[in-house]
């Protein structure tokens, strides 16, 4: 098990802007890979109640999956994740549902979840993204390209290790590349609102 919080600066992106920063910022010699999120809730979603969020990530890439729950500390968003075998993995995409992890299960005991509250969780969205990253000493400049329902759509995201640089590195680029500032919600909040459309 892993935890870390997560420092992260994200923008909504049109299709010339995502152009503009690969070139900008030399992101066509990243070599780019694809991920799926697959997002699990209760059936009454009180996950998303208590302003958290959980998931499974496969990537074709890897001989493993992770299972990771997002829950609120500080301000910010304290990541949780375990490794899964694809196995495991597969066999809760199979019948969509999950069983945490014990890891799991105590974080999302912490946020206030009863054990009678987190069973079943159900998958309930899932969605696609091919991602090119770009290490700087500021932090991690992450681009991407994502489906889910009948929608895609381009993001900038910035990752860092403290606010500051973090937030320096994210305006500098949205001024670089005159990129207006757009709020952007959340992957599983826009998968989860394509699901109401």
């Amino acid at each position: 098990m892993s935890q870390e919080i997560e420092i992260e600066y994200k923008n909504l992106l049109t299709k010339t802007e995502f152009d503009r920063i690969i070139t900008q910022f030399q992101l066509n010699h990243e070599n780019p890979f694809t991920q799926t999120n697959y997002y699990f809730d209760t059936t009454d979603f009180q996950l998303k109640a208590h302003h958290s969020a959980l998931r499974i990530r496969t990537r074709p890439d890897q001989p493993h999956a992770e299972m990771t729950l997002k829950t609120p500390k500080e301000g910010q968003l304290l990541e949780t994740t375990t490794q899964l075998t694809l196995e495991q993995a597969q066999s809760f995409l199979y019948r969509k549902i999950i069983e945490p992890t014990t890891e799991i299960a105590q974080q999302l005991q912490k946020i206030g979840l009863e054990q009678k509250q987190i069973k079943p969780l159900t998958l309930f969205a899932e969605l696609t993204t091919t991602r090119r990253e770009k290490q700087l000493p500021q932090g991690t400049i992450v681009l991407d390209h994502s489906w889910y329902g009948t929608q895609e759509d381009f993001e900038l995201e910035v990752e860092s290790t403290t606010a500051a640089d973090g937030q320096a590195l994210f305006q500098a680029i949205l001024q670089q590349c005159k990129i207006p500032h757009r709020k952007t919600p959340h992957k599983i909040k826009r998968a989860q609102q394509a699901l109401q459309q």
